[in-house]
């Protein structure tokens, strides 16, 4: 049946082609049978010759071999060169895959022989038990929506790849990120633009702190390492904690590694390395009216409460000035800053500079457009990696829906089918079929839908190493599992130290935040339980709702329940740290595997209204935490943000807590919303 199928597909790959050159008068028609040839394939078949070869193979070989296939060289030396070297550069620097190479000597003298050793593709054996299986699973499986590649490694070293986990983390993994985690754990020396400066680092580790990557290291220059350009000799030197984004544009510096001894990072030192504000030990005493409490004192900062006339009375820690200031004026009217006197003072400052700023008369820069997927092919390299972790897997069934497939590594059905249909017809040459990859693709008899078949293991069966973007992609998901509060599994720890011992260590740690009732309802959500909560809105409204918690996720930091909401009969979602209490039912539901509503915006959470707003250089961190659509960073360092908005007093808040500087520029309805409500908030300061 197999070989019927591959038969008709190999002559359906043939068709007469009749081409017309033109060209000063001359008029040539070529007509023949010419083989349609995907670039994927081509590398495939060579990557199978290397890798299945018994000894090395010169360039001359390895074209007389594939000749024989639908995918042979080019038979002029120049031409087949190219060929040749594109592919190899394929195969290096694309997949990272060691291709060997030696000058031969003898009568044989100044031929290149190459070679790959099947030994150093293979992935390390880990030795995971069932429960540790389970834990790489599902930990991929939390990160497999929005972190890439994570279904690819999920496939290369768990066989429970189907695994649904009842929490979500929507975190997204640049290429800088990589680089720069790459970089650390080969202690190497990057360049790094830092705030429009190019800097040069000893990269310690990566951190995901509030919802934003961060690179903990060192800052240094000496004489053999210049300064880079646009970078003064007097910038700030020492320990750094940097904000990595699409725009850090790291480089490794050759030859370089680092001199300083990698320092434990310190999660006291974030309200100062950040820049956000001045670190403090004090207690503020905030007094806020009934209604409001409701919302304050679900604040892990929140010492004691105590009743005023009028209102309560709340001790809070300063920690972090800015970050007070910030939770302060999201209260509005309803909260009053009486002591200590210093803070008080410095409060009315920043509220008196809003009221006396100017409006800067700056129109908007022109939106950028919406950032999507790669227009055109996919990369040749990205479908060679999802086959390569596809392939060793598949041996191991008998016969998988396509759409499962495609569903666990992130992938287009249509192009998983046509990929594994390609990579079906591939393998050694002479392409016999017991050298042909040993699987094939056909429409289910009874659905229609495309399934993939084993016949039998042939061509690399053996599950491959991970490639430095899938490495990564499993230190985050572990790091995410591991860092959420409340979560201290043993089998979590045994998974991360066998992956160091077998794969070595990428340095990152990742941080939550942790609302009071957050394992309650990660309980109740891994349960399936049925609750009874008691919710607080921005606008300080209390309901009681029975809901189905059907997934928790955490995106940009905060915690988020997605339920079915019986009070409106419909799908919500709940920010974690506004629950006020949690109560079971008694009751369970059936449990269903939801994506969570993640991305720039959620089209059915937030109301469909946008402003543009201008934020003054150093907010950064409002890119991290709210629903961006899009942003231009200014000459000056001045953000020009493109909002959702949720309500006119929640944006009131967020531009207040950026300073002086910050205005809306569009609606007109908004444009002196922040100066009317500083003059609000003032007269609560006589």
């Amino acid at each position: 049946r197999a070989e019927a199928w591959r038969s008709k597909k190999v002559r359906e790959r043939s068709t007469t082609v009749t081409s017309t050159v033109r060209g000063r008068g001359l008029s040539v028609v070529q007509t023949g049978q010419m083989p349609r040839v995907d670039p994927v394939e081509r590398v495939l078949n060579l990557l199978a010759l290397l890798h299945e070869s018994p000894q090395p193979l010169t360039r001359a070989q390895i074209a007389a071999k594939m000749g024989r296939g639908s995918t042979p060289y080019a038979a002029e030396a120049e031409a087949l060169h190219q060929q040749f070297s594109a592919d190899r550069r394929t195969l290096t620097l694309g997949l990272g895959v060691v291709v060997h190479q030696r000058v031969k000597g003898g009568s044989e003298a100044g031929q290149t022989e190459y070679w790959i050793d099947p030994a150093e593709l293979r992935l390390p054996e880990l030795h995971l038990d069932p429960e540790e299986q389970l834990v790489v699973a599902l930990a991929l499986a939390a990160v497999r929506r929005s972190v890439p590649l994570a279904g690819e490694a999920a496939l290369k070293l768990s066989p429970i790849w189907t695994a649904s986990s009842p929490i979500d983390f929507v975190i997204d993994l640049p290429d800088p990120v990589v680089l720069v985690m790459e970089a650390a754990k080969n202690a190497q020396v990057i360049e790094i633009t830092d705030r429009a400066q190019r800097r040069i680092l000893e990269p310690w580790a990566v951190i995901l702190i509030r919802g934003s990557w961060q690179v903990w290291g060192y800052a240094g220059w000496d004489s053999e390492l210049p300064c880079p350009a646009g970078t003064e000799s007097g910038s700030e030197s020492g320990t750094v904690l940097l904000r990595i984004d699409e725009r850090s544009m790291p480089a490794v510096i050759p030859d370089r590694t680092r001199s300083q001894r990698p320092q434990p990072f310190d999660a006291q030192l974030i309200p100062t390395m950040l820049r956000e504000g001045t670190a403090d030990s004090s207690v503020a005493e905030i007094h806020v009216t009934e209604v409001a409490a409701v919302r304050a004192a679900l604040s892990p900062l929140v010492t004691d409460r105590s009743e005023i006339d009028g209102g309560i009375c709340l001790k809070v820690k300063v920690e972090d000035r800015a970050a007070l200031r910030t939770w302060l004026l999201s209260l509005g009217p309803a909260a009053t800053l009486v002591g200590p006197a210093e803070l008080r003072e410095e409060f009315k400052e920043w509220l008196s500079a809003i009221v006396a700023s100017d409006p800067s008369g700056r129109p908007a820069p022109p939106r950028p457009g919406a950032e999507g997927r790669r227009r055109g092919p996919e990369p040749v390299a990205a479908r060679l990696h999802r086959l390569l972790a596809i392939v060793p897997w598949l041996y191991q069934q008998e016969s998988v829906p396509v759409a499962e497939i495609a569903r666990s590594v992130g992938a287009p059905v249509g192009q998983v089918v046509r990929d594994l249909t390609l990579a079906s017809m591939c393998g050694v040459p002479p392409y016999t079929a017991d050298l042909l990859f040993g699987f094939w693709v056909e429409p289910d008899s009874v659905t229609g839908e495309p399934m993939v078949h084993v016949a039998r293991p042939t061509v690399m069966t053996m599950p491959l190493r991970l490639t430095v973007r899938q490495a990564a992609a499993v230190s985050v998901a572990l790091n995410a599992l591991a860092a959420l509060p409340g979560e201290d599994s043993a089998a979590v720890q045994r998974v991360r130290a066998k992956l160091v011992g077998a794969l070595g260590e990428h340095p990152v740690q990742v941080t939550f935040e942790d609302p009071p009732l957050l394992q309650r309802v990660r309980e109740a959500v891994e349960m399936s339980e049925r609750i009874l909560i008691t919710y607080v809105d921005l606008d300080d409204a209390v309901t009681e709702r029975s809901v189905d918690p059907l997934k928790m996720f955490i995106d940009r930091g905060r915690a988020y329940l997605l339920c079915q909401d019986h009070l409106r009969n419909a799908q919500r979602v709940f920010r974690v740290d506004r629950l006020v209490s949690v109560e079971s039912t008694g009751e369970n539901f059936e449990p269903r595997d939801l994506p969570v509503p993640a991305g720039a915006t959620w089209e059915w959470m937030i109301p469909d209204r946008e402003v543009v707003v201008r934020l003054p250089a150093g907010s950064d961190w409002v890119l991290d935490r709210y629903a961006v659509s899009a942003h231009v960073v200014e000459p000056d360092g001045d953000i020009v943000c493109w909002l959702s908005v949720v309500s006119q007093s929640w944006l009131a808040g967020l531009l207040l807590a950026c300073g002086p500087k910050a205005e809306v520029i569009t609606p007109a309805e908004f444009e002196g919303l922040t100066r009317d409500r500083a003059r609000t908030l003032l007269t609560l300061y006589p």
